[in-house]
């Protein structure tokens, strides 16, 4: 009896021993990490670039005299708008009109002496055939006229000059554009071809942006444009003003310097913008975002699912079934709250973006797929799965 209550007792002793080593084995076993993804599609996207610029006028004329004298009147405002060929100043016309009545009166001085020197010539050819007079005589009749006839042709040129230095007088805009500062006054004693300009006539609308990339960047662009799925962009063109506020109309890349700076390095872009209301102005500094191409399999991976490890290289960490796979990236450039990413990620493949902290290279994972809404956060949940299966 003794026996048999003994062999009960270390058989129980034994479950129990079992048991515990049982549940203390369970314990002990490693939980997968709960971690939330989303599925990386691919995407249209424009690659954009940030370049540094200043405005430009698209014509600019300084305007000088082409005679001298005092300048009578000024017939424009400051700062207003001139059509090509509106007068602008008015010289003291006195003396160049004198000249062209004395150059009038030196042509019709000319005039006569052809017709008379045309009489005697014809005349003494007439006599030369009867041997009236000898052949000397005869072709210095001859030689007479000529000179008369060159005389008459530099009366003209002197009439045409003379006519020229008076329209001189009246000095017109070269240009269609918007005036600066007046640099003379009435009364002011202008020279021909002097230093100073009178004004300046600017053509703003359109406008250019001068813009310069380095020669480094454009060869970036080139072999980016290699790549499948890129293709050129539009050329558009967004300029930020200097209070950091957005230009209101859109510009248009135009063409682009053939030759580097060679103090700089840099090569210059430029871009054409409508400017109706005179806001950008010549001499401004502008920041300029360019599109200068388009991914149509672009990879854009949230920012909070990339990291960094310390040595700056960047990763995500990859849901490959129920296990966590890190992954090295190459980054692009960052846009919104996404990476656009070279290389690293494929679409369709499932990035972490919740329950990052801790994980291990190849750890155990239960999945839950989610959206992002607009500003980066986590939406409501897609799917549940276990071990990253629907």
């Amino acid at each position: 009896m003794k026996i048999a209550t003994t062999l009960c007792v270390l058989t129980s002793l034994l479950s129990l021993s079992a048991c515990s080593d049982t549940t203390q084995n369970q314990s002990s076993a490693p939980r997968a990490t709960a971690v939330s993804a989303i599925t990386i599609a691919a995407q249209t996207f424009p690659i954009t670039r940030t370049l540094q610029g200043r405005v430009v006028a698209q014509q600019t004329a300084q305007v000088r005299p082409q005679v001298g004298g005092v300048l009578e009147q000024r017939l424009f405002e400051e700062g207003s708008f001139v059509e090509k060929g509106q007068l602008l100043y008015q010289i003291d016309d006195s003396t160049y009109r004198a000249s062209v009545n004395e150059a009038k009166a030196d042509l019709v001085s000319a005039k006569a002496s052809v017709e008379s020197t045309r009489l005697i010539d014809e005349r003494y050819q007439n006599l030369l055939k009867i041997e009236g007079i000898s052949q000397q005589d005869a072709d210095n009749a001859h030689a007479d006229h000529l000179v008369a006839q060159a005389s008459l042709a530099k009366a003209q040129a002197a009439l045409d000059s003379a006519n020229v230095n008076l329209a001189f007088t009246r000095i017109t805009a070269p240009i269609s554009g918007r005036t600066g500062i007046s640099n003379v006054t009435e009364g002011a004693l202008l020279t021909q071809g002097q230093d100073t300009a009178l004004t300046t006539i600017r053509k703003l609308d359109p406008i250019y942006i001068d813009m310069t990339e380095t020669s480094e960047g454009v060869l970036e662009r080139r072999a980016m444009m290699q790549r499948e799925g890129v293709t050129s962009g539009p050329g558009d063109v967004i300029a930020m003003l200097e209070n950091n506020t957005e230009y209101d109309e859109t510009g248009s890349f135009t063409m682009h310097e053939v030759a580097v700076d060679e103090a700089t390095g840099s090569i210059t872009l430029r871009a054409t913008f409508p400017n109706p209301d005179g806001i950008l102005m010549p001499g401004m500094f502008i920041r300029t975002k360019v599109t200068i191409a388009v991914d149509e399999n672009a990879i854009l991976v949230p920012q909070q699912a990339v990291q960094f490890d310390n040595k700056g290289n960047a990763f995500a960490w990859v849901a490959s079934g129920n296990k966590a796979v890190k992954r090295p990236l190459t980054l692009q450039e960052a846009t919104g709250n996404k990476w656009l990413t070279e290389s690293g990620i494929k679409a369709g493949e499932k990035v972490i973006v919740e329950g990052i902290d801790g994980l291990q290279d190849g750890a155990d994972i239960t999945v839950t797929e989610v959206t992002l809404n607009e500003d980066g956060r986590v939406a409501t949940p897609k799917a549940k799965n276990q071990g990253g299966n629907e």
